[in-house]
């Protein structure tokens, strides 16, 4: 009676390993799939097992059964790594898989299978290993030792972590796949059950390890899963990351423009569950017969594509605007079984970009108003300037006789004794200098403006020419009791136009001596190399000269346009001080026209200092251009 059993557990043992041997081929077959690889690691363990443990229930010596008993382990310690990770990989998590993460959980395997191999040494994988006559033949009875205990463990916390894993992905997971995930639970609780009854003697049963048997119905079930679902050939992990979770609506075509699949954003695009759709046609939910007809046949494209809507959203067109892509599907012999056809609402696009083009074009508008107005304005200050030029000349000539006649009358006045008349004349002739002045100094803004104020460039000595300046305006700031303090090294020759130099010292000083009064006034002069912040490389040889008052300051707000035409400080100071506020803006020109700077730094009530820089060598003339330079 038990004679029957013996050789029907072995021809089932060696059945398994052949099934399993099979199954390896089967799979790899199909190693597209990121876990086939692993499936076939679990089927060559499965085989290995089987086969080895036939053999060794056949093996007839305690030292042939124990030798079969340690090939088995080789294996067998990797079958729970192999189905935690086939499962990892299944349920989309085997990017967490990495190298050194893998060797970590292969640890305590390895190191079972070490101890196995080695267990005539310390005896803590078998503690004991005896024959025992059953029937007709003599099984192997092991009392393991703790390291065999301690990897049972283990193995069985990695299948629950892997049933956990698929369970998980049954619940989440849609038709067919849900079908796939409940066929893997299900066989994985045969092998798990049987080693728990063998193991723990749960149940009595006849001395044998029904656990590969198991293992092999476990294989089965996936094989039934791989021809029904075509586990392998369909990847649901691709198909739940790519489809299920993103904003596009996917649609899976057959030949027939039956639609086989679709996903979540397509059923919210449709307004319907997937079993309402799966097994339709295309035109029995989509009712644009036209974009139909236009794309029936098409088995590739891109374009765009305007949807009108009856019943559109507050705040939203009466069209929906797609990007459409058509895909062909193709088998592995390369014959059509149907498309993919993608939808990706690009409806706020397509209104950021009409809202663009209307910006754009209301630019454009813009930019041709400004540059009719920047025209207009330009012809505007050309005529001004034209005018300004004639009309300063046409004042120049009464102006200069009046000046003249009234020097001519006080040397009449003065021979005749009229000292009385003399004040007045002195004063008629002090207002024709002024207007003069301001003539001149309106005509030298003209000519900048026009662009045709020349320079006339010549060497001299600067030291001499500040020597000069500052003669000429001693009078004029000792009349408001200041004192001058000139501080110039060897400043050596430079290349400029002189006269225009000195007028820029001079404005500079006059202004100085008009608005302090009791103070002190410095002049200081040096030369710098200063580097060009436009050409790291260019450095070039400047004059800056400082100048230096004690007098009422500026705020900030009045220092902005102090070099404007016509701008001033401060109106009060005009009506106290005088001054039409052309000095400044005639030097920072020149200084402009020469290749310098001027700048300036005030404070009220703390004085004024003025810089002055200006290349040594004035090359040409650089009309109302600055000079990108750190000063």
């Amino acid at each position: 009676m038990v004679f029957w059993p013996y050789y029907l557990v072995v021809v089932l043992l060696f059945a398994a390993g052949l099934s399993s041997a099979g199954l390896v081929v089967y799979s790899w077959q199909r190693r597209n799939a990121v876990w086939s690889t692993t499936y076939a690691v679990m089927m060559i363990t499965l085989s290995w097992w089987s086969s080895t443990y036939a053999l060794q229930i056949l093996s007839p010596t305690l030292p042939q059964k124990i030798f079969w008993e340690t090939m088995q382990l080789s294996l067998v310690n990797t079958i729970g790594i192999s189905f935690f990770v086939f499962a990892m990989r299944y349920t989309g998590s085997g990017d967490k898989l990495t190298k050194p993460r893998l060797l970590l959980i292969s640890a305590i395997p390895l190191f079972g299978i070490f101890s196995g191999w080695t267990d005539a040494w310390h005896h803590l994988y078998r503690a004991q290993t005896i024959l025992e006559p059953t029937g007709p033949f003599l099984s192997l009875k092991i009392i393991f030792g703790p390291i065999f205990w301690f990897q049972l463990y283990y193995d069985y916390l990695l299948i629950v972590l892997a049933i956990v894993l698929l369970i998980r992905a049954f619940v989440r997971w849609s038709q067919p796949y849900k079908g796939q995930a409940g066929i893997l639970i299900f066989s994985s609780i045969f092998p798990l059950l049987a080693n728990v009854f063998t193991n723990f003697d749960i149940i009595p049963l006849p001395p044998f390890d029904f656990t590969p048997l198991a293992f092999n119905v476990t294989g089965f079930l996936m094989a039934w899963g791989l021809f029904r679902y075509r586990l392998f050939d369909v990847l649901p992990v691709a198909r739940r990351m790519v489809l299920d979770n993103i904003d596009d609506a996917v649609l899976v075509l057959d030949k027939q423009n039956r639609l086989v699949d679709v996903n979540y954003a397509a059923q919210k695009m449709l307004g319907r569950p997937s079993s309402q759709l799966i097994g339709r046609l295309v035109g029995s939910f989509l009712p644009q017969s036209e974009l139909l007809a236009q794309y029936r046949s098409v088995t590739e494209a891109h374009t765009e594509i305007i949807i009108d809507v009856e019943k559109p959203e507050p705040g939203m067109p009466p069209w929906q605007a797609f990007d459409l892509r058509i895909s062909p599907l193709h088998d592995a012999h390369g014959e059509l079984h149907g498309r993919i056809v993608m939808l990706r609402d690009i409806t706020s696009w397509k209104r950021a970009e009409n809202e663009l083009k209307a910006q754009k074009m209301m630019l454009e508008n813009l930019a041709e108003e400004y540059r009719q107005a920047k025209e207009a304005a330009e012809a505007a200050n050309k005529a001004k300037s034209v005018f300004l030029a004639n009309m300063s000349h046409e004042l120049r000539t009464p102006l200069n006789a009046i000046i003249g006649y009234s020097e001519m009358l006080q040397e009449d006045a003065a021979a005749e004794g009229s000292d009385d008349l003399v004040p007045d004349l002195q004063r008629i002739e002090k207002s024709g200098q002024h207007l003069l002045a301001l003539i001149n100094n309106i005509l030298d803004v003209s000519k900048i403006e026009a662009g045709k104020m020349d320079l006339y460039l010549e060497e001299f000595d600067v030291a001499h020419l500040i020597n000069e300046v500052t003669g000429m305006i001693r009078p004029l700031i000792e009349k408001n009791h200041n004192s001058l303090i000139v501080d110039i090294a060897d400043l050596g020759g430079m290349v400029a136009d002189s006269v225009k130099v000195q007028q820029v010292l001079f404005n500079i000083l006059s202004n100085a001596a008009k608005f302090t009064e009791n103070g002190q006034i410095t002049l200081h002069g040096q030369r710098k190399s200063i580097t060009s912040q436009n050409n790291g490389h260019d450095t070039s040889e400047y004059i800056c000269i400082t100048i230096s008052d004690t007098g009422i300051g500026m705020t900030e707000a009045q220092t902005v346009h102090l070099f404007q035409p016509f701008m001033q400080g401060d109106s009060s100071s005009t009506r106290k001080y005088g001054g039409s506020g052309l000095g400044l803006a005639i030097s920072s020109s020149y200084c402009r026209m020469m290749g310098g700077h001027i700048s300036v730094e005030s404070e009220p009530g703390s004085g004024t200092t003025f810089t002055i820089c200006l290349p040594t060598q004035v090359t040409m003339p650089q009309h109302e251009q600055l000079v990108s330079a750190t000063w």
